[in-house]
């Protein structure tokens, strides 16, 4: 599915549609509609000619949806990450890095809120944090002692079972989620942009690549 599909699939509000369906009763219905989130949350960069046709870029729709409807979009990773099924964990660890990696266009753009916030609104759900620890320690040896921190380390761990791409993805949230700024520089760069209205020379200079110099 191209990245202009995703957005527009976006923009119709599918994500509002499917975030509930992640908890039906219905098995079926969960797996489809959460592999269905996952597929929409993974988006290349966004090109500089759609850089002001997005309102508040390409996140902006998960983070609408983060708490509402059902239990929102938090909600549906939190459960998926605590499942026994490893279908389930590799859906959410699968989602939660792409949000992680958010940053779809160079931080000087005018249209960034909605990236830095659904990475301020995953910082404040610890849960998350916990469940991917979870996941790396019990694929861990039972009998080597391994501190958090080494979860955290690019370099990988030997004790961690191989060709597991769940423990793999879940390694590389948790560096996604180290290399993020703080919930205070993240919250001064939310609020400067939320209170900043780009004029209509600064959206031409972002949509045609022009400089102004």
């Amino acid at each position: 599915m191209s990245d202009e599909l995703k957005r527009a699939l976006l923009g119709m509000g599918l994500c509002e549609v499917l975030v509930p369906l992640t908890s039906s009763e219905n098995v079926e219905v969960q797996g489809n509609s959460a592999a269905a989130l996952s597929n929409l949350s993974s988006m290349g960069k966004v090109p500089r000619l759609f850089l002001t046709l997005i309102e508040a870029g390409d996140y902006s729709t998960f983070v609408k949806t983060w708490e509402t409807p059902g239990d929102g979009l938090q909600g549906f990773l939190l459960r998926f990450l605590a499942s026994k099924d490893e279908i389930d964990q590799h859906i959410a660890v699968w989602t939660l890095t792409q949000l992680l990696e958010s940053n779809g266009a160079p931080p000087s753009e005018v249209n960034l809120i909605s990236d830095h916030e659904i990475q301020k609104l995953i910082l404040q759900t610890p849960e998350l944090l916990d469940l991917l620890r979870t996941i790396l320690r019990e694929a861990t040896a039972p009998d080597e002692a391994i501190d958090d921190s080494d979860f955290e380390d690019e370099s990988g761990d030997e004790n961690v079972e191989e060709g597991n791409e769940v423990v793999s993805l879940a390694r590389t949230a948790l560096v996604s989620l180290k290399k993020l700024p703080t919930l205070d520089e993240l919250e001064g760069t939310t609020s400067t942009k939320e209170g900043e209205q780009p004029s209509k020379g600064e959206e031409e200079q972002a949509l045609f690549g022009f400089s102004g110099k």
